[in-house]
Protein backbone atom coordinates (compact mmCIF):
# COMPACT_ATOMS: atom_id res chain seq x y z
CA UNK A 1 0.00 0.00 0.00
CA UNK A 2 0.92 3.56 -1.02
CA UNK A 3 0.96 5.71 1.78
CA UNK A 4 -0.50 9.43 0.52
CA UNK A 5 0.81 12.76 2.13
CA UNK A 6 -2.43 12.91 3.82
CA UNK A 7 -2.11 9.60 5.50
CA UNK A 8 1.41 10.64 6.24
CA UNK A 9 -0.01 13.75 8.23
CA UNK A 10 -2.08 11.62 10.04
CA UNK A 11 0.63 9.05 11.10
CA UNK A 12 2.69 12.17 12.30
CA UNK A 13 -0.23 13.72 14.01
CA UNK A 14 -1.00 10.03 15.82
CA UNK A 15 2.62 9.82 16.64
CA UNK A 16 2.93 12.74 18.14
CA UNK A 17 -0.06 12.36 20.36
CA UNK A 18 1.37 8.91 21.45
CA UNK A 19 5.10 10.67 22.33
CA UNK A 20 3.27 13.37 24.39
CA UNK A 21 1.19 10.39 26.37
CA UNK A 22 4.71 8.63 26.37
CA UNK A 23 6.10 12.01 27.94
CA UNK A 24 3.29 12.64 30.35
CA UNK A 25 3.91 9.01 31.79
CA UNK A 26 7.96 9.58 32.61
CA UNK A 27 7.31 13.22 34.22
CA UNK A 28 4.94 11.40 36.65
CA UNK A 29 7.17 8.03 36.90
CA UNK A 30 10.23 10.12 37.30
CA UNK A 31 11.95 8.15 34.59
CA UNK A 32 14.26 9.91 32.00
CA UNK A 33 14.09 9.65 28.15
CA UNK A 34 15.07 11.01 25.43
CA UNK A 35 14.17 11.63 21.35
CA UNK A 36 16.56 9.02 18.81
CA UNK A 37 17.07 7.81 15.80
CA UNK A 38 15.17 10.14 13.07
CA UNK A 39 13.28 11.20 15.51
CA UNK A 40 16.30 13.34 17.33
CA UNK A 41 17.56 14.05 13.43
CA UNK A 42 14.41 15.70 12.49
CA UNK A 43 14.51 17.61 16.15
CA UNK A 44 17.81 19.18 14.93
CA UNK A 45 17.90 19.47 11.15
CA UNK A 46 13.88 20.32 10.81
CA UNK A 47 12.93 20.98 14.50
CA UNK A 48 10.13 18.46 14.37
CA UNK A 49 9.73 15.69 11.76
CA UNK A 50 11.51 14.49 8.91
CA UNK A 51 9.51 15.75 6.08
CA UNK A 52 9.05 11.58 4.90
CA UNK A 53 9.22 10.02 8.19
CA UNK A 54 6.05 7.86 9.51
CA UNK A 55 7.58 6.97 12.96
CA UNK A 56 8.60 8.46 16.10
CA UNK A 57 11.68 6.92 18.00
CA UNK A 58 12.41 7.23 21.92
CA UNK A 59 14.85 5.56 23.80
CA UNK A 60 15.39 4.94 27.51
CA UNK A 61 18.59 3.69 29.98
CA UNK A 62 17.85 0.12 30.29
CA UNK A 63 17.10 0.99 34.31
CA UNK A 64 14.26 3.17 33.23
CA UNK A 65 13.05 1.15 30.09
CA UNK A 66 12.29 -1.64 32.77
CA UNK A 67 10.91 0.51 34.76
CA UNK A 68 8.63 1.53 32.29
CA UNK A 69 7.79 -1.89 30.67
CA UNK A 70 6.91 -2.78 34.35
CA UNK A 71 4.35 0.15 35.36
CA UNK A 72 3.92 2.24 32.37
CA UNK A 73 0.23 1.42 31.07
CA UNK A 74 -1.08 2.32 34.39
CA UNK A 75 0.07 5.57 33.23
CA UNK A 76 -1.43 5.63 29.98
CA UNK A 77 -5.34 5.81 28.53
CA UNK A 78 -6.77 2.25 28.08
CA UNK A 79 -6.48 2.80 23.84
CA UNK A 80 -2.58 3.36 24.25
CA UNK A 81 -1.51 -0.22 24.50
CA UNK A 82 2.07 -0.43 25.95
CA UNK A 83 3.70 -3.50 23.85
CA UNK A 84 5.91 -5.68 24.49
CA UNK A 85 7.23 -9.29 24.78
CA UNK A 86 5.68 -9.56 27.70
CA UNK A 87 2.50 -8.17 27.26
CA UNK A 88 1.72 -9.63 24.06
CA UNK A 89 3.54 -13.38 23.58
CA UNK A 90 3.65 -13.35 19.47
CA UNK A 91 5.07 -9.85 19.67
CA UNK A 92 8.46 -10.02 17.87
CA UNK A 93 10.85 -7.43 19.21
CA UNK A 94 13.03 -6.64 22.02
CA UNK A 95 11.55 -3.06 22.35
CA UNK A 96 8.61 -1.61 23.42
CA UNK A 97 5.82 0.34 21.25
CA UNK A 98 2.99 2.15 22.31
CA UNK A 99 -0.06 1.81 19.91
CA UNK A 100 -3.11 3.63 19.25
CA UNK A 101 -5.54 0.68 19.53
CA UNK A 102 -7.87 3.29 17.79
CA UNK A 103 -6.23 3.23 14.76
CA UNK A 104 -4.87 0.55 11.57
CA UNK A 105 -1.40 0.17 10.96
CA UNK A 106 -0.58 -3.24 9.57
CA UNK A 107 3.05 -3.80 8.47
CA UNK A 108 3.51 -6.41 5.32
CA UNK A 109 6.62 -7.61 7.64
CA UNK A 110 4.05 -8.83 10.73
CA UNK A 111 0.51 -8.71 9.03
CA UNK A 112 0.31 -12.90 10.27
CA UNK A 113 1.25 -12.31 13.82
CA UNK A 114 -1.85 -12.08 16.01
CA UNK A 115 -0.86 -8.58 18.01
CA UNK A 116 -1.92 -5.03 18.08
CA UNK A 117 -1.33 -3.16 14.71
CA UNK A 118 -2.58 0.31 15.88
CA UNK A 119 -0.02 3.47 15.08
CA UNK A 120 2.84 3.60 17.24
CA UNK A 121 5.97 4.65 18.48
CA UNK A 122 9.23 2.61 19.54
CA UNK A 123 10.85 3.00 22.83
CA UNK A 124 14.27 1.69 22.74
CA UNK A 125 16.28 0.82 25.58
CA UNK A 126 19.61 1.62 25.71
CA UNK A 127 22.16 -0.72 27.46
CA UNK A 128 25.53 -1.17 28.63
CA UNK A 129 28.12 -2.31 26.13
CA UNK A 130 31.37 -4.68 26.55
CA UNK A 131 34.77 -3.03 26.40
CA UNK A 132 37.21 -5.64 25.47
CA UNK A 133 37.73 -6.52 22.23
CA UNK A 134 37.22 -9.75 22.77
CA UNK A 135 34.31 -9.20 24.89
CA UNK A 136 32.42 -7.87 22.13
CA UNK A 137 33.03 -10.18 19.32
CA UNK A 138 31.49 -13.22 21.75
CA UNK A 139 28.58 -10.51 22.23
CA UNK A 140 28.02 -10.05 18.90
CA UNK A 141 28.36 -14.08 17.92
CA UNK A 142 25.66 -14.49 20.62
CA UNK A 143 23.62 -11.22 19.04
CA UNK A 144 23.67 -12.78 15.34
CA UNK A 145 22.95 -16.56 15.92
CA UNK A 146 19.80 -15.56 18.02
CA UNK A 147 18.27 -12.82 15.73
CA UNK A 148 18.53 -15.42 12.43
CA UNK A 149 16.66 -17.66 14.68
CA UNK A 150 14.11 -14.83 15.46
CA UNK A 151 14.37 -13.69 12.16
CA UNK A 152 11.47 -16.68 10.89
CA UNK A 153 8.81 -14.74 13.14
CA UNK A 154 8.86 -12.08 10.26
CA UNK A 155 7.85 -11.99 6.54
CA UNK A 156 10.84 -11.58 4.85
CA UNK A 157 11.09 -10.27 0.67
CA UNK A 158 11.39 -12.90 -2.00
CA UNK A 159 14.78 -11.25 -2.76
CA UNK A 160 15.98 -12.18 0.79
CA UNK A 161 19.05 -15.29 0.21
CA UNK A 162 20.99 -16.22 3.33
CA UNK A 163 24.44 -17.20 2.55
CA UNK A 164 25.58 -20.87 3.00
CA UNK A 165 27.07 -20.24 6.38
CA UNK A 166 23.76 -18.45 7.45
CA UNK A 167 21.86 -21.41 6.79
CA UNK A 168 23.82 -23.65 9.03
CA UNK A 169 23.76 -21.10 11.92
CA UNK A 170 20.31 -21.16 11.56
CA UNK A 171 19.77 -24.64 11.42
CA UNK A 172 21.96 -24.90 14.71
CA UNK A 173 20.11 -22.49 16.65
CA UNK A 174 17.00 -23.77 15.97
CA UNK A 175 18.03 -26.83 17.53
CA UNK A 176 19.57 -24.60 20.48
CA UNK A 177 15.96 -22.77 20.20
CA UNK A 178 12.92 -24.24 18.54
CA UNK A 179 10.83 -21.72 20.26
CA UNK A 180 11.07 -18.16 18.68
CA UNK A 181 9.68 -16.81 22.05
CA UNK A 182 12.73 -17.94 23.56
CA UNK A 183 14.89 -16.89 21.20
CA UNK A 184 13.82 -13.47 22.15
CA UNK A 185 14.05 -13.80 25.46
CA UNK A 186 17.75 -15.23 25.54
CA UNK A 187 18.21 -12.18 23.28
CA UNK A 188 16.61 -9.76 25.52
CA UNK A 189 19.01 -11.05 28.81
CA UNK A 190 22.00 -10.76 26.68
CA UNK A 191 21.45 -6.95 25.96
CA UNK A 192 21.03 -6.21 29.24
CA UNK A 193 23.68 -8.73 30.52
CA UNK A 194 26.72 -5.63 30.75
CA UNK A 195 26.21 -4.50 33.89
CA UNK A 196 28.64 -1.59 33.90
CA UNK A 197 30.90 0.43 30.96
CA UNK A 198 32.19 3.21 29.20
CA UNK A 199 29.79 2.24 26.25
CA UNK A 200 26.53 1.72 25.33
CA UNK A 201 24.34 0.70 22.44
CA UNK A 202 21.10 0.58 20.86
CA UNK A 203 21.23 -2.88 20.07
CA UNK A 204 17.52 -2.81 18.44
CA UNK A 205 18.40 -0.19 15.92
CA UNK A 206 19.35 -0.79 12.58
CA UNK A 207 22.71 0.87 12.26
CA UNK A 208 24.49 -1.67 13.48
CA UNK A 209 27.86 -0.54 15.57
CA UNK A 210 27.53 3.05 14.73
CA UNK A 211 24.68 3.25 17.80
CA UNK A 212 27.45 1.74 19.51
CA UNK A 213 28.70 5.17 21.40
CA UNK A 214 30.63 6.41 24.82
CA UNK A 215 28.37 6.24 27.88
CA UNK A 216 28.96 9.92 29.00
CA UNK A 217 26.65 11.00 25.84
CA UNK A 218 23.86 9.98 27.64
CA UNK A 219 24.77 10.30 30.69
CA UNK A 220 22.28 13.61 31.02
CA UNK A 221 20.02 15.29 29.01
CA UNK A 222 19.14 18.55 27.25
CA UNK A 223 15.77 20.46 26.02
CA UNK A 224 15.49 20.62 22.11
CA UNK A 225 12.25 21.91 19.79
CA UNK A 226 10.20 19.08 18.16
CA UNK A 227 6.90 20.08 16.53
CA UNK A 228 6.76 23.26 18.66
CA UNK A 229 7.29 20.98 21.55
CA UNK A 230 10.32 21.13 24.34
CA UNK A 231 11.41 17.42 24.43
CA UNK A 232 14.48 15.88 26.08
CA UNK A 233 17.46 14.65 23.84
CA UNK A 234 21.02 13.05 24.62
CA UNK A 235 22.93 15.69 26.15
CA UNK A 236 25.82 15.01 23.26
CA UNK A 237 23.08 14.65 20.49
CA UNK A 238 25.26 16.71 17.72
CA UNK A 239 28.22 13.90 18.79
CA UNK A 240 25.18 11.06 18.46
CA UNK A 241 24.15 12.50 15.19
CA UNK A 242 27.30 12.98 13.82
CA UNK A 243 28.74 9.18 14.94
CA UNK A 244 25.31 7.47 13.86
CA UNK A 245 24.85 9.75 9.99
CA UNK A 246 27.87 11.69 9.67
CA UNK A 247 26.55 14.75 8.10
CA UNK A 248 23.48 15.30 9.36
CA UNK A 249 22.55 18.15 8.22
CA UNK A 250 22.49 17.21 4.96
CA UNK A 251 19.44 16.56 3.22
CA UNK A 252 19.69 12.60 1.41
CA UNK A 253 18.82 12.49 -2.43
CA UNK A 254 15.41 12.67 -3.44
CA UNK A 255 15.42 9.04 -4.02
CA UNK A 256 15.92 8.21 -0.51
CA UNK A 257 13.20 10.75 0.88
CA UNK A 258 11.34 8.30 1.54
CA UNK A 259 9.33 5.98 4.35
CA UNK A 260 11.17 3.08 5.16
CA UNK A 261 8.30 0.69 6.60
CA UNK A 262 6.06 -1.46 4.16
CA UNK A 263 2.38 -0.97 4.97
CA UNK A 264 -0.38 -3.00 4.18
CA UNK A 265 -3.19 -1.15 5.49
CA UNK A 266 -3.43 2.20 7.26
CA UNK A 267 -6.57 3.65 8.85
CA UNK A 268 -6.42 6.50 11.39
CA UNK A 269 -10.01 5.95 12.38
CA UNK A 270 -10.62 2.82 12.57
CA UNK A 271 -9.38 -0.35 14.82
CA UNK A 272 -6.83 -2.60 13.49
CA UNK A 273 -9.42 -5.48 14.69
CA UNK A 274 -11.58 -4.75 11.40
CA UNK A 275 -9.06 -5.47 9.14
CA UNK A 276 -7.87 -8.60 10.45
CA UNK A 277 -8.85 -12.16 8.61
CA UNK A 278 -10.66 -14.41 10.48
CA UNK A 279 -8.00 -17.10 11.68
CA UNK A 280 -5.81 -13.74 12.93
CA UNK A 281 -8.66 -12.40 14.70
CA UNK A 282 -9.52 -15.88 16.58
CA UNK A 283 -5.87 -16.28 17.63
CA UNK A 284 -5.31 -12.22 18.34
CA UNK A 285 -8.90 -12.74 20.55
CA UNK A 286 -8.02 -16.76 21.52
CA UNK A 287 -10.94 -18.15 20.14
CA UNK A 288 -8.51 -20.45 18.24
Amino acid sequence: MQLSDSNLQEIQAAGLHLLNLFVEACQKMELKYFLMGGTLLGAARHRGYIPWDDDIDVGMLRSDFESFKKEGQKYLPSYAFLQSEGAEPDYPHNFMKIRDSRTTLIETSVKHIPMNHGIYIDIFPVDYYPESRIAQKFFELQRKLLSIRIRDAFLLSDNYQPSFLSRMAYLLIKTLFPSISKALNRRGKLYSSVKQSELVANLCGIYGSREIVPYEWFSDVREVIFENGMYYAPYEYDKYLTHVYGDYMKLPPPEKRKSHHCVEMFDASKPYTQYLSVPLRERFLGLG
